[in-house]
């Protein structure tokens, strides 16, 4: 026997963390006392993932940066850290010697990851010489 479902609806299975899970549980339990909770998961859920992403129209496409990307900031980050002992606010400078231990000497590497690192919003100019490094 085939279950009915909204058309204007689509199944999904997906992992979430038990925390997660055990507080949605009790939201549910406390929003539905009494009443029947068929559908009540799916609609709680459903509203959620409306609020999150009508909140990020604008950012939807570019939410995070890709896993290469994050990683190259990482270690460059990591470098000025080590060598030069700056943590959030640093120079151009510092980012350009990380880049350059990172991902090579060429100033058009160096050049390309600065300005990916500004689309991300990984680093931002605050003042004259004086960057912001998330």
């Amino acid at each position: 026997m085939e279950r009915k479902t909204n058309k204007n609806r689509k199944k999904i299975l997906f992992l979430i963390d038990k925390t997660n899970y055990n507080l949605l549980m009790e939201y549910v339990e406390n929003k539905y006392q009494g009443q029947s909770k068929h559908g009540a998961i799916s609609n709680e859920l459903n509203r959620a993932l409306n609020i999150y992403l009508h909140g990020h129209k604008d950012a939807r496409k570019c939410m995070n940066p890709p896993i290469k990307v994050e990683t190259v900031y990482h270690q460059t980050k990591k470098h000025i850290i080590e060598n030069f002992g700056c943590t959030n606010q640093t120079t151009l400078w510092m980012i350009e010697e990380g880049i350059r231990k990172v991902r090579g000497d060429d100033p058009r590497t160096v050049y390309k990851w600065i300005k990916t690192f500004v689309h991300w919003k990984l680093i931002k100019e605050t003042a004259p010489n004086v960057w912001n490094m998330s």
